[in-house]
């Protein structure tokens, strides 16, 4: 359902209906966010880049938690 690999960008559509993903896998899948609740826009966001966020040098402390269970 998903990308077999690392996550490498997202954009949204000028209307916000569509979410693009590209991923390390060489695919880009165009997710339909009419269809899809919040909760799971945010929990499939947050399986993409939760592990940059955590380890990111960059980030700030409050980053590092944004997607903590």
């Amino acid at each position: 359902m998903g990308h077999t690999d690392l996550v490498r960008d997202v954009s949204f559509s000028s209307d916000r209906k569509t979410l693009a993903s590209a991923s390390a896998d060489t695919t880009v899948r165009l997710w339909n966010t009419e269809t899809l609740t919040f909760n799971e826009l945010l929990a499939r966001g947050c399986s993409w880049v939760q592990d940059y966020l955590r380890t990111n040098p960059e980030g700030s402390e409050s980053d590092h938690h944004l997607c903590s269970k």
